[in-house]
């Protein structure tokens, strides 16, 4: 029988979620290393954070290619290190991405970051917050 306390892997890739329908929820995953949100169009800035509250601690491995664009620094937040054994990061998307975002998403990250991904994308970097780790595959890159 497949237990909650075993699951490694989240795909949710393609599904529709917002991230909300996880308030409220006292869901546990202790060994999840790995979540992917690609494709994941409808994910809020609330249901980011919302899934790095309860996932985050854990993660290794987080994908966001082609989810929904947010800035985690709006509305006076300031995020935490949500993600603070992150070693791998994939974000990108096929229009032009905004570097608040990438930023914002960098800086939830603990020191644990290795490689950061960026396939797909082309981006205007003018980045204030680069961690120490590997750079890889940004499509075109303006400094």
């Amino acid at each position: 029988s497949l237990s909650r306390k075993h699951i490694k892997h989240l795909d949710l890739s393609g599904i529709g979620i917002t991230g909300e329908e996880f308030a409220g929820h006292e869901l546990t995953l202790p060994k999840l290393d790995y979540l992917n949100l690609s494709n994941c169009k409808a994910l809020t800035c609330n249901g980011y954070l919302e899934l790095l509250r309860i996932f985050g601690s854990t993660l290794k491995t987080l994908i966001l290619i082609d989810t929904t664009a947010f800035n985690l620094e709006t509305q006076n937040r300031k995020p935490k290190k949500l993600l603070p054994n992150l070693k791998r990061l994939e974000v990108g998307s096929q229009n032009r991405m905004d570097t608040i975002y990438l930023n914002s998403l960098l800086r939830t990250t603990g020191g644990q970051l290795k490689r950061l991904n960026v396939p797909k994308s082309r981006i205007d970097f003018q980045a204030k917050y680069i961690p120490k780790c590997y750079v890889t595959s940004f499509t075109s890159l303006r400094h």
